[in-house]
């Protein structure tokens, strides 16, 4: 992984969306890196969660096979802020967390 993020982040690999809504609420996360195909509760409706539910701003950067036509601005327009499909280099992903002041805090 790029090195600044190495040295400055602190990755949450977590298993469920009920777990996962719970770490959100109760820590201060730079990013969050989405997949939109997850058992129970998918990123699009996990976004509708954070977005509306949870009030949250955090910017959502969807991390993602899929690349279907359509899907990027879906994904935009339901409140996520970037947009990255599968495969991508390390460079590509560090770049684009980045981008977002990650390295501050948690990722």
């Amino acid at each position: 992984m790029h090195n600044r993020l190495r040295e400055k982040c602190l990755f949450a690999n977590i298993p469920t969306w009920e777990v996962a809504l719970e770490m959100i609420s109760n820590n201060n996360y730079d990013v969050i890196l989405m997949d939109l195909q997850m058992p129970k509760m998918d990123g699009f409706q996990a976004t509708i969660e954070i977005r509306e539910n949870l009030k949250m701003d955090i910017p959502i950067m969807v991390c993602t096979a899929n690349s279907l036509v359509g899907e990027k601005s879906k994904s935009i327009a339901l409140g996520m802020d970037d947009y990255i499909t599968k495969p991508y280099t390390e460079k590509q992903l560090a770049h684009t967390i980045l981008r977002y002041g990650a390295g501050n805090s948690n990722v």
